[in-house]
């Protein structure tokens, strides 16, 4: 009787057919509805700045890894993603070179100067956007539709403004804002195809949504106007997923939603910032690495 020998193959031992193109490739489909919306609602100018911030966003990286002798990732479509986010959160009126250097700081500071995908400690569109909204904040703040200068509806609040799109209106989409945070019913339709294809967990938009849903009328504010204004939704859905910038373990993500939903609405009452996303966001991706290192769950018998 022969006895058999096990050779155990190489770690590791459960595969997932997905790559990382095949997910960049899924967030760019769930993105083309936004662009779209934009483009009919803003005009062809959407398409010009989309161009420039995804173009600037692949030829600074691949130029930034030939120069280096580094393995070219182009083809991951990770910088096209960032591009094209980082364009959908800017004003349709921006001049030509800001979704420009907005991109190339985006991969060559945020992404590449850290190693590359997978390495950074903030979401690189979003600390580029943050950015952005620092250092121009009147370019940054400027919005028009059909060439008439026009405020966003969080902005119109602050400034006390009587005249505010009703609910439907901010739900839609039809109101001055950035290129891709508009439209409330299109964001929710193209997260939740995310979600069912397993592209992104559904904990972080889920509890993020709800808890500033919850702490805005806990503070006297509009709990759905909040919502389905200044880019919540948008952020919920497509930044604040980031694999990279936010926790691994369920009980992290759980955590990190909500305290990214409080901090937007803490932002948006008590400081001079409008929109309460970038900060809120930025803040939350320095707590990832806490998150996963405290929650991670024991050993069973093990101390």
């Amino acid at each position: 009787m022969s006895i058999g020998v096990l050779y155990p193959s190489k770690a590791p031992h459960i595969r997932n057919p997905r790559t990382t193109s095949s997910i960049m490739r899924e967030v760019l489909f769930a993105l083309i509805p936004l662009v779209i919306f934009a483009t009919v609602y803003f005009g062809v100018r959407v398409l010009l700045v989309v161009t420039l911030s995804v173009l600037s966003a692949v030829l600074s990286e691949f130029l930034f890894e030939f120069l280096l002798h580094r393995k070219i990732t182009i083809g991951d479509c990770s910088a096209a993603v960032t591009g094209l986010i980082f364009a959908l959160m800017l004003p349709v009126t921006v001049p030509w070179w800001i979704p420009v250097l907005g991109s190339v700081i985006a991969i060559i500071v945020m992404k590449q100067a850290f190693g590359g995908i997978g390495r950074n400690p903030f979401n690189p569109a979003l600390f580029s956007r943050c950015l952005m909204m620092v250092v121009f904040p009147g370019i940054m703040r400027a919005f028009e539709i059909d060439a008439v200068s026009v405020p966003t509806p969080l902005i119109a609040m602050v400034d006390n403004v009587k005249l505010l799109p009703g609910l439907r209106s901010c739900f839609l989409g039809v109101i001055p804002g950035s290129i891709g945070e508009t439209s409330s019913l299109l964001i929710l339709l193209s997260g939740g195809y995310l979600i069912i294809r397993g592209i992104i967990d559904f904990r972080i938009p889920l509890v993020f949504l709800a808890s500033s849903l919850i702490l805005s009328y806990a503070l006297g504010l509009d709990g759905l106007y909040q919502l389905f204004t200044g880019g919540i939704m948008f952020a919920a859905f497509f930044v604040a997923t980031d694999p990279t910038t936010s926790p691994m373990l369920p009980a992290g993500k759980w955590i990190y939603g909500l305290l990214c939903g409080v901090l937007t609405i803490l932002i948006r009452k008590y400081t001079g910032f409008p929109e309460g996303i970038c900060f809120a966001v930025l803040c939350m991706n320095l707590s990832r690495y806490l998150l996963d290192r405290l929650l991670v769950p024991h050993v069973y018998g093990m101390k």
